[in-house]
Parts: C-alpha cells; sequence; structure tokens
C-alpha cells in the first residue's frame, strides 16, 4: 500500500494594510493522511527604537512610526484539491487630485541609508550614482535621497516628500517586501514612475507605475522546472520548505511548475526556520515519523526488533546501543520521488542532506534556488556532488569583470559589485537614457518604460516583459570537483 505524508502548506496573501495567513492542506487526488501540526508562523516585530539618521545629499528624513502587522490565522483539517493562490481583485484605484511639478532632471531615491541595512542602501546608492552618470564630469541629472530606515511606513511617506519638495521625475527603491509593496501602493497613487529591485511576489501585477529589476521566485521556478524536467527527466518531487515568507512562496511557485508541467508532488514538508535540527521534519515527510498510520507494518517491525533482540538474549549477545532507538525510526521511509526541492540557503541544505542520508534515503537529486549561490556551499555538501542543481544569473562568468560597469564599481567603491548593484545600475541607466531620449513628464516616462523591449545591462541582454519586469538570461549550476560550476 502506499503512503503519502504531505504536511500543511501555509499561503501568505498580503494587502498593504493588512496580512492574513491561510493555512490550507493542499493536495492532489492524495489519499488520506495522518493530520499533522503547521510549524509555528513567523512573527515580526515593530520597530523599538529610531536609528541614527546620517546626513547625505538632499536627504529627508522623519521618525519612525510603529508599524502594525495585524494578523488572523485560519486553519483546515480537510483535504482539498489543488488551487492556485487566488488573483487580487482588480479595482480602479483612486488617484491624487494633487499634481507636482516634474523636473526633468531629478530623480529620487527611497533606501535604507541609516540602520541595519544601511550598509546595503549604501551600495545601491553607489550603483545608482553610477547608472545616473552622477560621478561624471558635467552630469546632467541630480538625485534627491530619502532614507527609508527600512521602515515601510517611512517609506510611503517618501513619496509625496520626494514629489512635493524635489518634483522628481521618477523613483528608485524598495529593496525590502514591505517597503517595495509601501512605496508601489504610493507610487500608483501619485502617477509616478517607480523601480523596484525586491523579489516580492506580485508588485507589478496591478500597478500601472512599478517597475521591477529582480530575479523574481516566478523566474527561478521556470528555469529550474525546465531544466528538471527537459534535461533531466524528473517527474516526481518532494518539497522541504522553512515555514516562512520566503520558503512558502518558492514551494508553492515550484508545486504549480510541477503540475503544469504534468508532474506530480508526492511529499512536502514545512519547518521552522529557526530549527537546527531537521530529523523531524525529514522523517514526517518520508513517513517514518508516523507509526499509527503503518499499524500492520509497524507491529510487523516491533515483532521483529523483539523476536531479534530475544534470540541475542537467549545467546548471550551484550545489547547494541542502538537498540535503543526511537520506535518510530524502524520503519522504512517511504521515497516515492526522484528530486527534492529545498528553498534555504546551504546550511539548511547541508542539514537536510545528512538527516536524508540517516533515514535511508539516498541518490536523491536535490533542487534550490539562488540562496545557496555562496563560498560554503562545497563545505557543507561535499566537493562531489553532481546530483544538486539550483538557478542563479550567470556570475560565474569570466568576462563579467571585463565589463564596463564591474571597472568602473570597483574603481569607485574598491568592492566587486553584487547583482543588487547591477540591477540598480541597469535601472538607472534606463532611466538616464529614456530622459536623453525625450522623456518629459512621467506619463510619458512611465510609457516608455513599459514599451522598453531588450537593452544592454550590466552584463549581458535585459529585457522588459509585459508585467513590466526586467528579465535576464538565468543558469543551472552544480557542485563539481570541489567547485561551484556551471552546468
Amino acid at each position: 500500500m502506499k503512503y503519502f505524508y504531505l504536511s500543511t502548506i501555509i499561503f501568505f496573501i498580503s494587502s498593504c494594510v493588512t496580512t492574513s495567513d491561510l493555512i490550507e492542506t493542499r493536495r492532489s487526488q492524495q489519499p488520506t493522511q495522518k493530520k499533522s501540526n503547521p510549524a509555528s508562523i513567523p512573527t515580526v516585530a515593530a520597530p523599538t527604537s529610531t536609528p541614527n539618521v546620517i546626513k547625505t545629499e538632499n536627504i529627508h528624513s522623519d521618525p519612525i512610526v510603529p508599524f502594525t502587522n495585524p494578523t488572523s490565522v485560519t486553519t483546515s483539517a480537510t483535504a482539498a484539491p489543488f488551487f492556485k493562490l487566488p488573483k487580487k481583485e482588480v479595482l480602479k484605484k483612486l488617484k491624487s487630485t494633487e499634481h507636482f511639478s516634474v523636473d526633468a532632471k531629478k530623480v529620487g531615491a527611497i533606501l535604507p541609508l541609516s540602520g541595519k541595512n544601511a550598509s546595503v542602501g549604501q551600495r545601491a546608492l553607489a550603483a545608482l550614482r553610477l547608472g545616473l552618470g552622477l560621478n561624471d564630469s558635467g552630469p546632467t541629472l541630480s538625485i534627491a535621497l530619502y532614507d527609508s530606515q527600512s521602515d515601510p511606513v517611512l517609506a510611503a511617506a517618501g513619496v509625496q516628500k520626494l514629489l512635493k519638495d524635489d518634483n522628481v521625475i521618477a523613483i528608485f527603491g524598495g529593496l525590502g517586501a514591505k517597503e517595495a509593496a509601501a512605496i508601489s501602493e504610493k507610487a500608483d497613487f501619485f502617477e509616478v514612475p517607480f523601480f523596484t529591485f525586491s523579489q516580492k511576489s506580485g508588485l507589478t501585477d496591478n500597478s500601472e507605475y512599478t517597475f521591477r529589476n529582480a530575479v523574481t521566485a516566478e523566474m527561478q521556478v521556470d528555469k529550474l522546472a525546465e531544466f528538471s524536467f527537459d534535461k533531466l527527466s524528473l517527474k516526481r518531487f518532494a518539497i522541504l520548505y522553512p515555514n516562512d515568507a520566503y520558503g512558502v512562496e518558492f514551494a508553492n511557485k515550484f508545486w504549480d511548475q510541477v503540475l503544469a508541467r504534468g508532474g506530480v508532488v508526492t511529499a512536502a514538508q514545512a519547518y521552522d526556520p529557526k530549527s537546527s535540527d531537521l530529523n523531524v521534519y525529514v522523517q514526517k515527510m518520508v513517513g517514518t515519523y508516523y507509526g499509527d498510520d503503518r499499524p500492520d507494518e509497524y507491529k510487523q517491525k516491533i515483532k521483529e526488533l523483539k523476536e531479534k533482540k530475544a534470540k541475542k538474549i537467549a545467546d548471550g549477545v551484550k545489547k547494541n546501543s542502538r537498540e535503543n532507538e526511537a520506535k518510530e525510526s524502524i520503519l522504512d521511509p517511504v521515497v516515492d520521488f526522484d528530486a527534492i526541492f529545498i528553498p534555504d540557503s546551504g546550511r539548511a541544505l547541508g542539514q537536510a542532506m545528512a538527516f536524508l542520508k540517516s533515514n535511508d534515503v539516498q541518490n536523491l537529486t536535490y533542487l534550490g534556488t539562488n540562496l545557496w549561490n555562496t563560498p560554503d556551499l562545497v563545505r557543507r555538501v561535499g566537493p562531489h556532488n553532481q546530483h544538486l542543481f539550483f538557478v542563479d544569473t550567470d556570475s560565474l562568468n569570466s568576462e563579467n569583470t571585463n565589463s564596463d560597469f564591474y571597472k568602473k564599481y570597483f574603481a569607485l567603491n574598491q568592492e566587486e559589485p553584487q547583482l543588487l548593484e547591477a540591477q540598480t545600475y541597469e535601472a538607472a541607466k534606463i532611466i538616464r537614457e529614456q530622459l536623453g531620449f525625450g522623456a518629459t513628464g512621467r506619463e510619458s516616462l512611465a510609457s516608455n518604460l513599459r514599451s522598453l523591449g531588450r537593452k544592454a545591462g550590466a552584463y549581458g541582454e535585459i529585457r522588459m516583459n509585459t508585467n513590466k519586469e526586467l528579465e535576464r538570461d538565468l543558469t543551472i549550476l552544480t557542485v563539481d570537483q570541489g567547485a561551484i560550476k556551471k552546468y
């Protein structure tokens, strides 16, 4: 008899005002299973203190306003057919009746220039300045800055401040998901083009003025699923994911891709992202944790174990310490999948691999996101793991260091640019070009961006898709001979 152990997947459906967490059991024609409690939902604490404000060019900063995030949770223990996240109802949005003058030579940026994410904000600012040509002699543009301090309420307030006080024609920012959503709402209200760099799902879906340059969850899982089906000929998958916003989003989108391509997800298990021991979660995923759901097999195993112990006692054999192991570990694992998707860090991957091996699960293919692309990955998984694949931009291309962007950024900052810096540079360069082509109003600039098409990016071609997102070619990476390499 085949057993399926699918844990609860949590769908986060958020809006700019409230966040509701809908807990549903997601199955597609699966037999009845034992109910299990989902991992605890992580909470985000409101800011308790105001970060120090730094002084910089044309910068605005207001005190932090406490940000509340009311949450309601609904649970369901009944099986439900597969469904996709419901699309947000498209409503006619209110627009501001207040109109601001436009300075076609000035842009704005809402970035965390102080506080916990100040270093990220400062690197993004350096790339923006480079893309706008502000480091050149006789620059034609200027930039007005607003310090968000990583707070979404402050970030939202920054939009009107930059429009009213500085008359900016466009705004950059939104490095974090909550900041990006808050700025996007205000940008639509005031009808100002906004370029964000957050991966948050759905940011551009119902916004006329929000544009994005980021490697999103949709882009990554699409590439990974295409590779899994077309190159590896895989059909059966498991998903082991952290119960946080990142893990839940990637798990759902990967599941969508698998079903759309005719595959099946036979096991899905959430885990507490703060946990350092994934053994229990692995046992739940492969069915060795629920002895009550496999009563005949469990009783037979217990009988065999008792008979084995009795024989050893009769033969005068000393007890082995392994005989004192937990009863649930005596069941054989149910491995009805060929690959496992783990949308988490290399650290979590290393733990999962170790616990899967200790539960007698061998010869799996491991799939992941660009979180795995770190120098310590090889140490965590071993030097010769050729059944490990993840997706990222082509950062290993040696030609990148010869690009004009790389050379200029390194010369100015004495450090190598990361993906975020390349993305902010590209967005700034595009805005600079469009203004140079004669866009003098916010609406004309937004219209030009919507029909942008293909452009030269920091390291290669980028293209604006119909959802107002810049896309770039992604590549599949693996570990071979002690190094991360292109597959």
